[in-house]
């Protein structure tokens, strides 16, 4: 793709994302194989070994009025970074075992929130608790970059 095209394409993508839509970019190969993107995500997500999730993230959380930045770094499945949002600060440490994701984030607040869920091409999703009172509970939902190593 010539690098004027592939600008437009990200502008594109960003703006989506700043509507609260998922972009999902796939390659000519895929699209021209006819099976449609969110299929190809889920039979990758099912058949990847291990994904790369090194990056930046925006999450949102069912009890959040707004999105979350996760900033993560990998190492094999050890998973570390920072997370921004909602007046608060946090950091992450956790694993990533195929396609299962799992962190605790300890908020500068003192709360400590455990995540769990699944990871795909773009994206990531579970559910997470309240460690100190595990009745507090949310759903959250996360689009980035991802891809997978093997």
């Amino acid at each position: 793709m010539p690098k004027a095209h592939a600008r437009r394409v990200s502008v594109i993508a960003a703006a989506i994302a700043a509507l609260g839509f998922a972009a999902q970019t796939i390659s000519v190969a895929e699209a021209a194989s006819g099976v449609e993107p969110t299929n190809l995500s889920t039979v990758q997500h099912l058949s990847c070994a291990e994904w790369d999730v090194a990056g930046s993230w925006a999450v949102q959380q069912s009890n959040a009025a707004r999105p979350y930045l996760l900033t993560i770094t990998q190492s094999g499945t050890a998973i570390s970074g920072r997370v921004k949002g909602n007046n608060s600060l946090g950091v992450i440490t956790g694993t990533l075992t195929g396609a299962t994701i799992r962190f605790v984030v300890a908020w500068n607040n003192g709360v400590r929130g455990q995540y769990s869920g699944k990871v795909g091409r773009g994206w990531m999703k579970g559910s997470t608790y309240n460690l100190a009172n595990p009745a507090l509970t949310a759903q959250w939902n996360g689009t980035g970059y991802s891809h997978c190593e093997s």
